[in-house]
């Protein structure tokens, strides 16, 4: 949906004039999460190719990185990587090389091996991985990925490894979407997906307020933020989970070590230069506990 506001502005010696300048608001879904653009608009022409562009840059990279779609750079990969080497794109490598320089910095606390053993949590059918298949896995880690800078070329040193982006990718996305809008003349703006959100600017004088939802009253934030120019993720034990047999909760941020949720956390907001990484290190810290 669009929201168009026509700003009138007073110019100075007391001469008014209406021009054509709006907040432009638009959603649509792509990476399995809500995306949501809202920017100030003062550019001459369509602002519809704008949108465009964007949307079509979220769906591209999500058609080379999820391991959800079978036709993806990243399912080739998953594939074919224990057998021989596989070439990827320069944005996927990209990815994967900044994934494994926060794997190495937290020894570990992120990686991208986690879906390894992911793969068998369902939380819509409220489904976790037996004791004997965490344990037929265990000792799979990031340094079983080996990049190969000059052909861009990703091999793994075992079968049954599987690498998901899902803690990462939406942040690059981000990144992409406010470089887009950087470049058309965009100074105030915001770009969120699901818990990832970088602020271009601030809100024409003022600052951007977000709130952090609160990880057990849905209806509460947790805090307030003023905020400018910056990259923000949040990552909590509320976005996907069940409640088992025990009355434990079940959620998506599994440890590496233990191929189990992690608890004592509930939630983590980062703020940061970049989406990418804000995105990698509320993950990062919510394991590190």
């Amino acid at each position: 949906m669009l929201i168009r506001i026509i700003a009138v502005l007073a110019l100075q010696l007391g001469i008014t004039t209406t021009i054509q300048a709006e907040w432009l608001r638009h959603e649509f879904s792509a990476m399995t999460a809500p995306v949501e653009l809202v920017f100030w608009w003062e550019g001459s022409g369509s602002y519809e190719q704008l949108l465009n562009s964007i949307e079509g840059e979220f769906k591209s990279i999500e058609g080379r990185m999820s391991r959800h779609i079978e036709t993806s750079e990243l399912s080739q990969v998953n594939s074919r990587a224990a057998n021989e080497a596989v070439n990827v794109s320069a944005d996927l490598f990209s990815v994967l090389l900044k994934a494994q320089h926060v794997a190495a910095i937290s020894k570990g606390a992120f990686d991208i091996t986690f879906a390894s053993v992911g793969q068998y949590y369902d939380f819509r059918s409220a489904k976790q991985p037996s004791a004997d298949q965490i344990a037929s896995l265990k000792g799979i880690s990031y340094r079983d990925i080996t990049l190969l800078p000059d052909k861009r070329e990703v091999v793994f040193s075992r079968s049954g490894l599987v690498i998901d982006l899902g803690g990462i990718a939406k942040g690059y996305a981000v990144d992409r979407a406010v470089s887009i809008l950087r470049s058309a003349g965009i100074k105030h703006g915001r770009v969120s997906a699901g818990g990832d959100m970088k602020l271009i600017g601030d809100k024409r004088g003022k600052p951007w307020i977000l709130g952090v939802k609160h990880p057990r009253v849905p209806s509460e934030h947790a805090t307030v933020l003023p905020l400018s120019d910056v990259a923000v993720s949040t990552s909590g034990d509320y976005e996907r989970f069940f409640i088992d047999a025990d009355g434990r909760r079940v959620h998506h941020i599994l440890s590496p070590a233990s191929g189990r949720p992690v608890y004592g956390v509930q939630s983590v907001t980062v703020l940061g230069p970049e989406a990418i990484m804000t995105d990698a290190l509320s993950t990062t810290i919510f394991v590190l506990g």
